[in-house]
């Protein structure tokens, strides 16, 4: 039987779902990357987890870049595009 922990991860699943939104007067300074690399060291390393899906808005190009420049690996992590 599958549980949702209090972090929002299925339990038994072994995968988990994120999303970041920072606001516009904040963007470019990193923090994406910070964010999502540490969301991913917590989920890969400590939590277990086999696969992540990454949501990212279509209209959102540096978003997309962003997780192409540091290599997400498309088998381990799940990128969907939200309207």
């Amino acid at each position: 039987m599958l549980s949702i922990n209090p972090l929002g991860i299925i339990l038994g699943s072994y995968e988990a779902e994120f999303r970041i939104a920072i606001h516009p007067d904040r963007t470019g300074k990193g923090l994406g990357k910070e964010v999502t690399l540490s969301t991913l060291k917590t989920g890969f390393g400590h939590l277990n987890l086999s696969k992540v899906h990454l949501i990212v808005r279509k209209n959102n190009p540096l978003a997309l870049r962003l997780y192409q420049n540091i290599g997400i690996a498309r088998g381990l992590l799940n990128i969907w595009l939200a309207e």
